[in-house]
C-alpha cells in the first residue's frame, strides 16, 4: 500500500501506520501519568508528617497538594490529546498541529534538513519518509519533554519536603 505524499490533513497525517504509532504512544504515557497523579495524590494525604525541620507539615502537604494538581492537569491534557486520536483516526488535536508546525518548522531550518515545506504534495519517497520519520521524532520530543516535566514536578516535591519526618522518598 502506497502511503498519502499529500500534506496533513487539517488535525493530523494520512498515515495509518504513523496514527496506530501515536496511539499507542500516548496510551503508554497517558498510563504513566494516571500512576503518577494517583502517587501525589497518596502523597498529599500522607500524615504523620513532623515539623521537626524548616518545612511544616502543613507547606509539605500544600506543595503536595499542588504538585498533585499540576500533574492531574498535564494527566488531562494527554488523555484529552489521546482521546481526541482515538476519535479522529489518530489525528493530533488542533493544539498539537500547532506545535507540530512549529517544531517542524525549526526541524526544516536546520543545516542539512531533507524536509519538505509542509504544503508540498508533490514529494519524493525520500522527503516523504523525511516527513513520517519527523512526524514520529516530534511526538517522541513531546512524550520525552512531558515526561521531564512529570519528573521533576516529583523530584522538586520530594526535595521540599526531604527534612520532613516520613516524608515521601
Amino acid at each position: 500500500m502506497a502511503l498519502s505524499a499529500g500534506p496533513p490533513t487539517l488535525n493530523g497525517w494520512q498515515n495509518p501506520a504513523w496514527n496506530g504509532n501515536l496511539l499507542c504512544v500516548m496510551k503508554s504515557v497517558r498510563s504513566r501519568v494516571l500512576a503518577l497523579a494517583a502517587a501525589s495524590a497518596a502523597l498529599a494525604t500522607t500524615g504523620a508528617l513532623s515539623a521537626q525541620s524548616s518545612v511544616t507539615r502543613e507547606a509539605c502537604a500544600a506543595k503536595l497538594r499542588e504538585t498533585g494538581a499540576r500533574i492531574d492537569q498535564i494527566s488531562a491534557l494527554m488523555t484529552a490529546e489521546a482521546d481526541y486520536a482515538d476519535t479522529h483516526g489518530g489525528e493530533f488535536t488542533p493544539e498539537m498541529m500547532q506545535d507540530f508546525v512549529s517544531w517542524y518548522a525549526r526541524e526544516q531550518g536546520r543545516s542539512g534538513s531533507n524536509l519538505p515545506a509542509l504544503h508540498e504534495t508533490n514529494v519524493t519517497p525520500t522527503q516523504l519518509a523525511s516527513r513520517h520519520a519527523a512526524v514520529d521524532r516530534f511526538v517522541r520530543h513531546r512524550m520525552q519533554t512531558q515526561r521531564a516535566t512529570l519528573s521533576t514536578l516529583e523530584r522538586d516535591a520530594k526535595q521540599y519536603c526531604a527534612g520532613v519526618k516520613d516524608a515521601p522518598k
